[in-house]
C-alpha cells in the first residue's frame, strides 16, 4: 500500500497511480495522484477465483466530478 507507478499511454503525458488498499489475490485499490486531467480519478480492481481455476476481475473506476460530453449509452433507461 502506498506504492507507486508512472504509466505513459502513446503519446499522452504519463499520469501516477497511487495504491490506497491492497488486499493479497483479491482486492486492489488506487488513485491517481499526478497527471490525470480530470479531478479524483480512482479505481477499485477485485479479484475473485472461479471453479476452473480462472480470475473474474470487477474493474470499477470512479471521479470526483461530472465527466464531459457523456455519451447517451450512459443514460440510465
Amino acid at each position: 500500500m502506498g506504492s507507486t507507478r508512472s504509466l505513459k499511454i502513446g503519446p499522452l503525458p504519463a499520469f501516477h497511480e497511487t495504491t490506497t488498499v491492497s488486499e493479497p489475490n483479491t482486492l486492489i485499490e488506487y488513485k491517481i495522484t499526478k497527471g490525470s486531467p480530470l479531478k479524483g480519478h480512482w479505481g477499485r480492481q477485485v479479484l475473485t477465483p472461479t471453479a476452473d481455476g480462472g480470475t473474474v476481475l470487477d474493474y470499477t473506476i470512479g471521479f470526483d466530478m461530472a465527466v464531459p460530453a457523456r455519451p447517451a449509452s450512459w443514460r440510465r433507461c
